[in-house]
């Protein structure tokens, strides 16, 4: 599993892209099963994008989700240059024989 941003360092109302990459092996789950929860306060999600890949023995789960923060709550301090974002884990949910397991990717911070 793999969890990416970008860019790192964005301008106030900015778009920002999560991309969460998940590689299941088909005996063991069903990719499209795959499901991602975020939690990217004060950001908005403007778009999520999903896409499944097969392959013979592993497949993947890809999700690409696009926020922008218009929020007050965005812009640094008074006196500060930045602000730094960091996000609670994604919660990546995925249904096995045995019940549904849910694994948590960190979300690396972003700076405004």
């Amino acid at each position: 599993m793999d969890v990416a941003t970008s860019p790192r360092a964005l301008y106030f109302g900015d778009t920002l892209t999560i991309r969460v990459e998940v590689v299941v092996d088909r005996d063991l789950a069903d990719p499209e099963s795959v499901e991602v929860e975020t939690d990217l306060e004060p950001f908005e999600i403007e778009e999520t994008r999903r896409e499944v890949t097969d392959g013979d023995e592993l497949s993947g789960a890809s999700f690409a989700i696009t926020v922008r923060c218009l929020e007050a709550s965005c812009l640094p301090a008074r006196g500060s240059p930045e602000r730094r974002f960091d996000f609670p884990p994604a919660l990546v949910h995925l249904a096995q024989e045995d019940g549904e397991r849910t694994l948590e990717a960190p979300i690396p911070s972003v700076r405004i």
